[in-house]
C-alpha cells in the first residue's frame, strides 16, 4: 500500500511539473484558480501583465489580481477589455475563460487566457490613419492638375489687371483682396498635396533662422502673442523643400497663437545634432538640425494629444484640421521625426529632426539675401499648353517683358515648331513646357526630343503637379529650370532671370 501511495504521489508530482512546463511555455497569459475563486497558478506572461509574482497572488481573490474592465462578465467566449496592472499601466487584452475539470469531469477551478493586444491595435489604428492620409493625398492630386491651371488663369489676370490701374483706382483694392482669397486656396491645395504618394520635396539648402523668423512674425502680426528666437551662430542649413519647410512653421506658430487666446511667449530654439550608428535610436544616423516650438498655452490632455495628427481632427470650430497633420506629412517626407509633449495648462512643445545641409552657412545666408536681377532681356519664347487660360497668361506676361511669343497646344507640335525656327535661322531662347496634357505628348517626352537635336536648349518644366518626381530633380531630365502652377509674374520673371544668367 506504501508503494502505491509514494507512486501515486510522484505521478503527481510529475502531472504538476508538466502542467508548469506547459503554461510557462504558452505565449498567452493563464492564470487559474480554484473553486472559491482564489488563483492556485500563473505563468510568466501573466506575471508580466498582471504586475504580481504567483508567490504574492497565490490565494488571492482573482479579482484582486486581475482586474479589467469589459462589456461583459468573463466567459468561454472571447472578449475585448482592458486590464489594469497593479502598477496602474493598462493593457488592451483579448480574454476568455473555461472551467477546469478534473480526471473525473468534476469542476475543480476556472482556467483564464488572455493575450496583449496593446501593440497590434496601435499598429493597425496608424495604418488606418495612414490610409486616411492617403485618401487625402489620392483626392488633392486627382483634381491638383486641373485646380492649379485654374488658379495659374486666375492670379495672372489679376496681376496683369493691376498693372494696368492706378494703386488709387477704386477697383484696385478689389483685385488685393481677390488676391489674398487665392494665395488661401493655394495654401490650402499645397497642404492636400502633401499627403500625396509619390514624388519628393523640392529640396535645397534653407536657412534656418531666415524662414522661421518670417513666417512666424507674419503669421502672430496684430496678436498678443510675441515669439522668442534662440539660434546658434554656426546653425546648419536644412534640406528641405522652402515652401513646405515653411508651411511647417506657420502652421505651429497658428496652433501655438490659439492656444494662448490671451496672448503669452512662443519659444523657438534650434541646435546642430550628429546621430552616429552606435547610438540607439529610432532615427537614421546623420545630421539634423534639432528645432524645439514650445508655447506657453491651454495644453492638451492624452485623450487630445492621440489625435492631433490625425486629418481633420480640430478642437477649434473654425480649423480645418489640417495644420498639424500636413505638419506631420512634410516631416516624414522630408525623412525628418516629430514629437510632442503636453498636459493641461503646461503648454505643448513640439520637437523636430529635419536633415541637415552642411554647406557653408554664410553661402546659404548669401544666396537667401541676395537680390534677385529680374531684368530679362528680349528674345523669342515658346509656350507649350493645353490650356487656353494658361498660354493667354504667360503670353501677356512675355508680351510685358519685351519677349516675342509663339505657342503649341501640345508636346509633338511645340517640338515640330522649335526644330522648325532653329532650321530657319530664327531659333527659341526659351520653351515653357507643360509636363502632363492628356490625350498629346507631354513635356517630358517633348524635351526629349528636343534635345537629341538641341543639347543647349533652354527648357522650363512646367506643372500643376508639385510633386511629380521631374519637377524636384529637373535637371535629371534635361530641363533649365521648373515653374510650379499657380506662378506669379515675379515667379516667371525671375526664373527666367536666373537661366539667362546661368
Amino acid at each position: 500500500m506504501l508503494d502505491d501511495k509514494d507512486a501515486a504521489e510522484k505521478a503527481l508530482v510529475a502531472e504538476r511539473e508538466q502542467l508548469l512546463v506547459t503554461l510557462y511555455s504558452i505565449v498567452d497569459g493563464v492564470i487559474t484558480t480554484a473553486t472559491d475563486g482564489r488563483i492556485e497558478l500563473m505563468n510568466h506572461v501573466a506575471e508580466s501583465l498582471t504586475g504580481w509574482k504567483q508567490s504574492a497572488a497565490t490565494g488571492k481573490p482573482l479579482s484582486e489580481v486581475f482586474c479589467f474592465k469589459s462589456e461583459s462578465p468573463l466567459s468561454t467566449s472571447e472578449q475585448r477589455a482592458l486590464l489594469i496592472a497593479k502598477d496602474g499601466q493598462e493593457y488592451q487584452i483579448l480574454v476568455g475563460s473555461a472551467p477546469l475539470r478534473g480526471a473525473e469531469g468534476v469542476v475543480r477551478g476556472q482556467v483564464i487566457v488572455f493575450r496583449d493586444e496593446t501593440e497590434r491595435l496601435k499598429t493597425e489604428e496608424e495604418l488606418f490613419k495612414a490610409r486616411k492620409l492617403e485618401s487625402v493625398g489620392l483626392l488633392a492630386g486627382g483634381i491638383a492638375h486641373d485646380f492649379n491651371n485654374i488658379l495659374a488663369g486666375l492670379f495672372g489676370n489679376i496681376e496683369l489687371a493691376k498693372r494696368k490701374i492706378p494703386e488709387g483706382h477704386a477697383a484696385y483694392s478689389y483685385l488685393q483682396v481677390a488676391n489674398q482669397a487665392l494665395e488661401r486656396a493655394t495654401n490650402l491645395t499645397k497642404q492636400l498635396l502633401t499627403f500625396a504618394k509619390g514624388g519628393e520635396p523640392l529640396l535645397e539648402a534653407v536657412s534656418v533662422e531666415q524662414v522661421i523668423d518670417a513666417v512666424v512674425q507674419f503669421n502672430l502680426s496684430g496678436s498678443q502673442v510675441k515669439a522668442e528666437f534662440v539660434f546658434p551662430e554656426d546653425l546648419w542649413p536644412v534640406n528641405a523643400d522652402k515652401g513646405q519647410f515653411g508651411q511647417i512653421f506657420a502652421n505651429l506658430t497658428i496652433n501655438a497663437k490659439h492656444a494662448m487666446p490671451m496672448g503669452g511667449t512662443l519659444h523657438i530654439s534650434a541646435e546642430n545634432i550628429s546621430l552616429s550608428a552606435d547610438k540607439p535610436s529610432r532615427m537614421v544616423p546623420g545630421d539634423y538640425v534639432k528645432l524645439l516650438v514650445r508655447d506657453e498655452g491651454i495644453g492638451m490632455t492624452a485623450e487630445v494629444l492621440d489625435k492631433i495628427f490625425d486629418p481633420y481632427f480640430s478642437t477649434k470650430q473654425t480649423g480645418s484640421g489640417l495644420g498639424l497633420a500636413t505638419v506631420r506629412s512634410i516631416v516624414k517626407k522630408h525623412k525628418g521625426s516629430i514629437f510632442v509633449t503636453s498636459e493641461p495648462g503646461r503648454g505643448t512643445s513640439f520637437t523636430l529632426y529635419l536633415p541637415a545641409e552642411k554647406t557653408d552657412c554664410n553661402s546659404v545666408i548669401s544666396a537667401a539675401t541676395q537680390n534677385v536681377d529680374s531684368t530679362i532681356s528680349a528674345g523669342r519664347v515658346l509656350v507649350v499648353d493645353d490650356e487656353d487660360i494658361i498660354q493667354k497668361v504667360l503670353v501677356d506676361m512675355l508680351i510685358l517683358n519685351g519677349y516675342s511669343v509663339d505657342t503649341a497646344d501640345e508636346g509633338r507640335t511645340g517640338k515640330d515648331k522649335y526644330l522648325a525656327a532653329r532650321h530657319s535661322g530664327q531659333p527659341y531662347d526659351l520653351v515653357i513646357m507643360d509636363l502632363t496634357i492628356p490625350g498629346g505628348m507631354g513635356g517630358k517626352e517633348a524635351a526629349e526630343e528636343i534635345l537629341k537635336v538641341d543639347p543647349h536648349a533652354r527648357i522650363i518644366a512646367s506643372s500643376g503637379y508639385s510633386t511629380d518626381p521631374i519637377m524636384a530633380k529637373y535637371w535629371d531630365y534635361g530641363f533649365k529650370g521648373r515653374l510650379l502652377k499657380p506662378f506669379r509674374l515675379d515667379d516667371l520673371t525671375n526664373e527666367i532671370s536666373r537661366i539667362q544668367n546661368q
